[in-house]
């Protein structure tokens, strides 16, 4: 299992309860984008892309996966799919910043 992976679940467990569903995370190469969630035509996450380019900043590519894990907490538990970074979203990720998930990345 590589280290994102081993991150996902870690942060799955700690900050989601363990709900978010089993999601491979993998290094991407030649991405334009920093990462993103990969579903299904059911909307189902089937993995989660990291930019290759990542691997030289470890916080930064951890900050990266909660973000994505925040998209398929709003596309899981809230069942909302069209949500990209509205209030669900925020609220979420504003709950991680008090939780501490990004106190050890930033």
């Amino acid at each position: 299992m590589n280290q994102p992976t081993r991150w996902y679940r870690n942060y799955n467990k700690e900050y989601f309860q363990g709900l978010l569903p089993k999601v491979p995370v993998i290094w991407g190469l030649k991405m334009l984008l920093v990462a993103q969630v990969q579903y299904d035509k059911e909307w189902i996450p089937t993995k989660i892309w990291i930019n290759n380019e990542l691997q030289k900043w470890p916080a930064l590519a951890a900050t990266a996966l909660l973000h994505e894990m925040v998209h398929i907490w709003i596309t899981v538990a809230e069942r909302d799919v069209y949500c990209q970074h509205g209030r669900p979203f925020m609220r979420t990720l504003r709950r991680l910043m008090n939780e501490g998930a990004f106190d050890r990345l930033l």
